[in-house]
Order: structure tokens, then C-alpha cells, then sequence
């Protein structure tokens, strides 16, 4: 299955994940200075570009204007396009829980196109569908969050 790795522009990770055995790693416009900071060059960057003053010429990107939708959902439409089916995403929580909140609202919405999985420096968030099987979590706190 192809995967990809996702950065938005929320609360930057700590530690970076090793990238290899992601197929393409995207960012949102308001993730690509960070990405920049520490090295990394995104395959491709999306969103309305109001976050970068100077757009780099040797980078992929898709300008996506449309304010009736976030970065976010604007990217996830895209990478279905792409023909990803799953993506990991980084730095989704916007810094405020009312972003987070949407992310998550947002990757409801696609839960039946694409596997979303979002990672921070303490927890991994994932939708599941009526079953699942979790395994390692001995002396580990797992919450459930039914949505509707």
C-alpha cells in the first residue's frame, strides 16, 4: 500500500519519524518553513500559498485558493487524486483544539476513501471501523472517542 507522509501547520514535531518508507512526503503551505528548518524536501505542497512569501520553483506545488475549505481537506482530496491510500499526518492539532477538532471532523469525512492516521509527540489517532485488534498495549492508556 502506498503511503505518504502529510505535515500541517500545527505544532511541529519533536522528533522526526524516519521518511523512507513513505512514497512521498506533502506538506500545507504553513508547514513548508518548518519542513525547510529542518532539512526536509516536501514532494509537493499544497494550499493558497498565504503562508510563503517566496514559492520555491524546485518543488511540486498546487495552489488551492478556495477558503470554503481548509489546507487540510484541500490536501486529503488531492492525495485521494493521487491514488494514496493511506497517509500519516503530522502536526495536525493546530496548536489550538478547535483545529484539531476540525482535522478530525475533516478525516471523518474521508474515512471510508483513505486510512488517516495523525501522530504527535505522545499519541497516535486513528478512526477504526466496527472490529479492531489492538495489539502491544500492555500497561498502556488506549482511549475511545465514538463519533457520530
Amino acid at each position: 500500500m502506498q503511503k505518504l507522509a502529510l505535515f500541517l501547520n500545527g505544532e511541529k514535531p519533536k522528533n522526526i519519524p524516519s521518511l523512507n518508507k513513505y512514497a512521498a512526503v506533502y506538506c500545507t503551505d504553513g508547514a513548508f518553513h518548518f519542513l525547510e528548518e529542518v532539512n526536509i524536501v516536501p514532494d509537493l505542497i499544497i494550499g493558497d500559498f498565504d503562508s510563503i512569501q517566496d514559492l520555491p520553483k524546485h518543488i511540486e506545488n498546487i495552489h488551492t485558493p478556495d477558503q470554503n475549505f481548509t489546507d487540510f481537506e484541500k490536501a486529503i482530496k488531492i492525495i485521494i487524486e493521487k491514488g494514496f491510500k493511506s497517509i500519516d499526518v503530522f502536526a495536525a492539532n493546530g496548536m489550538e483544539q478547535d483545529h484539531f477538532l476540525g482535522n478530525m471532523t475533516t478525516a471523518l469525512k474521508y474515512f471510508n476513501k483513505i486510512k488517516i492516521t495523525f501522530y504527535d509527540d505522545n499519541q497516535t489517532y486513528y478512526f477504526i471501523d466496527k472490529k479492531v485488534v489492538l495489539n502491544k498495549v500492555l500497561n498502556k492508556k488506549v482511549s475511545l472517542f465514538p463519533f457520530p
